[in-house]
């Protein structure tokens, strides 16, 4: 068994608000708990505990979409505990959509968490400086579960051969939850999915000028933190995984000689996404920007593209283009673009098809951030041809000109948006190649024989 240690703070990026941990209350948490169901535990089967900040969904953001697939791929050839780490509010909001991962595990819980006490609102800018740069594992309280969470999870198996963590925060919780509760565990695998720390610090330029002096410190003191946990599990895991080939080279490079990395891309199931019919020809070209809002790369995205980029449209073209910008918590100022009467700010939908269905293409014009864009992935699997920065498209297995076009200057981006409306040809070549593009790397088939190799690894070694 791995030595247990103290909490680390849930590095900020992963919550509204910074700095938080888990709730340390005598009381049993108001929690969404599912009972192991008798039909889906099998004896024969290896055991696993997921750990996740988030609730895995099929239709959520990206990192909701990654964790469902995670969990669909484990719960196909084991048996999974699930605990799910949110702020409180999220936890009470569950309800009924905790039963379609209660179908897939039969063991769920979910833990609230609390603000740190180490960020008061009042402090001053040299408190708030000095705390964050004492900051280590032994400033953060440990984890005191409630009598009856802790007599729910200790129902679940008291050895799992594969503990599997979702985002490096959850690697705190798991070695807090071995000292508290006395876990025994097999192999630790855990999934950046992006380089954290690269993907904030790129943010630093574009969002200085909203933090303010003292917090872009802070900002940039958390930064510090978080690289220095992504060390730390290199140097204590068996295995860490990443979406891409070029997260996966950028981690030997610091740790050649750590935890083994392995590319787990992010994938989308082709089940229920057949390639659409063309879009019916009109005198208004619609064009589509998806992504959860209240993601800062997707909302600079959004007011990138309107601000900068359509402006720059022929005028042939400015005057004949709409854009809808789709995706949850849009911020006031993202609701603001909606004012020029040629894009609609549409907020959170049920379901997205009819908007690709009436696009000529989807834009990714995103300036930071990290990982690898579920949202091109899907315009490819139902035939959208993609225009996208080389950051947007950053570790995908894409070529200029053959699957996506990239552009990366507002001037490019414009060039390239009207290079494939006045081109129905090479807009209907790009749709075809993304789309087969994604059935050789990138269906959910791929992630799932991926998993199961990383199930393999935690059999062989228990």
């Amino acid at each position: 068994m791995r030595p247990p240690g103290l909490c680390r703070r849930w590095p900020a990026a992963a919550f509204d608000s910074p700095g938080q941990t888990l709730v340390t209350s005598a009381e049993p948490s108001t929690l969404v708990r599912g009972q192991p169901k008798r039909d889906s535990i099998d004896a024969s089967r290896s055991d696993v505990l997921f750990i996740t900040p988030c609730l895995p969904n099929a239709n959520g953001t990206g990192l909701e979409r990654r964790a469902w697939g995670h969990l669909t791929g484990l719960a196909a050839h084991a048996n999974v505990s699930l605990l799910i780490l949110m702020p409180p509010e999220p936890v009470a909001d569950l309800g009924d959509r905790l039963d379609a991962v209660r179908a897939l595990t039969g063991r769920a819980a979910a833990l609230p968490m609390a603000p740190s006490s180490g960020r008061g609102q009042g402090d001053s800018a040299p408190v708030v400086l000095f705390n964050a740069l004492l900051r280590n594992d032994a400033n953060q309280r440990r984890l005191q579960l409630a009598t009856a969470d802790r007599a729910a999870i200790t129902t679940w198996p008291a050895h799992h051969d594969l503990v599997f963590c979702f985002r490096v925060s959850s690697h705190a919780v798991w070695r807090q939850l071995t000292q508290c509760l006395g876990l025994r565990t097999g192999r630790l695998v855990v999934d950046f999915d992006d380089i954290e720390s690269i993907a904030r610090r790129r943010a630093i330029p574009h969002v200085r000028h909203k933090l303010g002096r003292v917090k872009t410190i802070q900002e940039l003191l958390d930064i510090r933190h978080t690289r220095r946990l992504e060390d730390r599990i290199l140097r204590q895991a068996d295995e860490v995984l990443v979406c891409s080939a070029q997260d996966k080279q950028t981690l030997l490079a610091r740790h050649a000689k750590g935890a083994g990395v392995r590319v787990l891309p992010n994938t989308v199931e082709l089940v229920d996404k057949p390639v659409l019919s063309p879009p019916e020809q009109s005198a208004c070209h619609e064009l589509l920007f998806l992504g959860a809002m209240n993601y800062p790369p997707n909302a600079d995205g959004a007011c990138h593209l309107v601000e900068d980029i359509l402006p720059r449209l022929p005028a042939e073209f400015a005057g004949a283009v709409h854009l809808s910008v789709v995706g949850f918590k849009p911020s006031s100022r993202v609701q603001a673009l909606a004012a020029s009467g040629r894009v609609t700010v549409t907020g959170g939908v049920a379901d997205t098809r009819p908007y690709y269905q009436r696009a000529r293409m989807a834009l990714v014009p995103l300036r930071f951030g990290g990982g690898t864009r579920i949202k091109i992935l899907e315009a490819m699997a139902l035939g959208r041809p993609v225009v996208a920065t080389s950051l947007g498209a950053e570790g995908l297995d894409v070529v200029d000109g053959e699957h996506i076009l990239l552009a990366d200057s507002p001037e490019t981006f414009a060039r390239a948006i009207v290079r494939l409306l006045s081109d129905p040809e090479l807009a209907a070549q790009l749709a075809r190649n993304g789309r087969a593009l994604v059935e050789r790397h990138y269906s959910r088939m791929t992630a799932h024989r991926v998993l199961g190799e990383v199930l393999a690894a935690a059999s062989r070694s228990s």
